[in-house]
């Protein structure tokens, strides 16, 4: 058996919402993946966007077909938008936000996953992270493992849903530390992060 035949395959995955400024960027990052394209699949799902982010999808869908083994568009809206000029955020919106979320969520994993033995979710906004970041998270050999989202290089914690000890430590708080480091996202110990897989939102 070859060693590339060895390889896992990988299904990436994003959530996409008014997010054609952000396709240039998001298109480039995964051409860019050293992995190679025959072990990695595309699902994307577009909801409720209101700047052509699906019509966008759908013209970039031969080039994105010459990256990945296979590709999956899929459309639909869950009727939420918040209001022009609040955060995304905004503590009132939480609740039902990542409710939507949630559902956004199983909907596209449910349709877009055939065969693949693992699944990166990969936010459409995010906008730098190192080539090889798909064989960084495999080489954790962890069940369930979060990338560190900064804002830039070297600085604090984007993503502030996962941490440890309570909230009291943010994975910026990790930083340096060699191999693994778990982190409670939750009540329970449920994921590890990868302290040198960084991605920039």
């Amino acid at each position: 058996m070859t060693e590339q035949a060895s390889r896992p395959t990988v299904l990436i995955l994003s959530p996409a919402k008014d997010a054609a400024s952000h396709l240039p960027a998001y298109v480039s990052g995964l051409e860019h993946l050293s992995y190679p394209r025959e072990l990695m699949s595309l699902g994307i799902l577009e909801s409720d966007s209101g700047d052509g982010t699906f019509t966008r999808l759908q013209a970039l869908r031969p080039q994105l077909e010459q990256r990945f083994s296979r590709v999956c568009l899929l459309k639909r809206n869950f009727g939420f938008r918040i209001p022009p000029g609040i955060p995304r955020w905004a503590p009132a919106f939480q609740q039902v936000r990542r409710g939507i979320l949630a559902r956004s969520r199983n909907y596209l994993l449910i349709r877009a996953l055939d065969d693949e033995d693992w699944v990166l979710w990969l936010d459409i906004d995010v906008v730098d992270y190192p080539v090889d970041l798909i064989e960084t998270l495999l080489s954790v050999q962890r069940d369930i493992v979060h990338p560190h989202c900064v804002l830039e290089p070297g600085g604090p914690t984007f993503d502030r849903n996962a941490w440890r000890d309570k909230g009291r430590l943010l994975m910026s708080d990790l930083r340096g530390a060699e191999g693994p480091v778990r982190i409670d996202s939750s009540a329970e110990p449920c994921c590890w992060c990868a302290p040198t897989a960084t991605a920039t939102a």
